[in-house]
């Protein structure tokens, strides 16, 4: 029961959305969500208590928390909303919930497009041991170049 049906409120969409979060928790934690020993003491704990994750990943504790909101108006808009990010964490990609950063962006991305990230990662791998290379050369160059430049000069000041 969402906290809103214990307090006797009017059912709306964001009580099935905190009714999926909990289906959801169940099939990821491999465990019922507010479970307790009386349904006096499982009221309240789905009113006050948070739940624990052990097995979820990051990007799915995020989505399930959003729908086990205590308030409704925190939880997804619609079930499209829901299917959407769960879609979205399938697809490889971070989810709204979680609110990933660059960082977390990049490695979903190398992790969608492991054969390319690697040519592009190889790519400019050797990119820059041939600039290094080439600067390396260039310096080398110059180096003999004053030198015999130098060493003209001598042999003209003679």
């Amino acid at each position: 029961m969402a906290p809103e049906q214990i307090m006797g409120k009017e059912k709306t969409v964001q009580t099935d959305i905190f009714s999926l979060g909990c289906l959801l928790y169940s099939l990821m934690e491999q465990k019922v969500s507010f479970r307790e020993d009386d349904l006096e003491k499982t009221l309240t704990a789905t009113l006050n208590d948070e739940l624990t994750f052990e097995r979820t990943p990051e990007a799915l504790k995020a989505v399930i928390s959003k729908c086990l909101q205590k308030q409704a108006e925190y939880r997804y808009s619609t079930a499209i909303d829901l299917k959407r990010e769960v879609e979205s964490y399938l697809a490889g990609f971070a989810t709204e919930a979680e609110n990933a950063g660059f960082i977390k962006q990049l490695i979903l991305l190398y992790r969608r497009n492991k054969t390319v990230s690697n040519i592009v990662l190889l790519s400019l791998s050797l990119l820059i041991i041939g600039s290094q290379f080439f600067i390396y050369q260039l310096q080398k160059s110059e180096e003999v170049a004053l030198e015999l430049k130098d060493k003209a000069e001598k042999e003209a000041y003679r």
